[in-house]
């Protein structure tokens, strides 16, 4: 009994230090993608732009919202999220003008993501509202 009693105290002390870990990745100067659960002991210059794969700027106006001003969007996103790309789809197809944040490759946009109490993505910040995953429903909801 007392065994089974101190394993199970184990187990639970042991998930409770690392359930908080946090993994590192950074690419280091030879160009080699690196992965810890501690940060490099010299950070790299962040030399990429704080924008991922792209902004797309529509040609066309948007439409104004009821008080005459138009909400600017946000994507925060992530290149492998499915619903990310769905949104980002959405906005190219409706020729909605927004600005995508990767918030893998840039700490600045994760910072900003984490402010919003977003844990995962998308995010999209539309003017003031937050919808957090992607409905074109929801979106248009909030848009309109």
């Amino acid at each position: 009994m007392r065994l089974i009693l101190c394993v199970a105290l184990m187990v639970v002390t042991f998930a409770a230090t690392n359930a908080r870990t946090e993994i590192y990745r950074w690419v280091d100067e030879s160009g080699v993608t690196n992965f810890s659960n501690e940060p490099p002991d010299k950070p790299a210059p962040d030399n990429s732009p704080p924008i991922s794969t792209g902004v797309f700027v529509s040609p066309t106006i948007r439409p104004e919202s009821q008080d005459g001003i138009e909400p600017e969007i946000t994507l925060f996103s992530t290149p492998r999220c499915i619903e990310c790309r769905k949104a980002r789809q959405y906005f190219e197809q409706h020729r909605i003008e927004f600005t995508e944040l990767d918030v893998e490759t840039s700490a600045e946009a994760r910072r900003k993501l984490e402010s919003l109490g977003g844990e995962a993505v998308p995010v999209i910040l539309i003017g003031e509202e937050i919808l957090k995953g992607f409905s074109a429903a929801a979106f248009e909801r909030l848009y309109r």
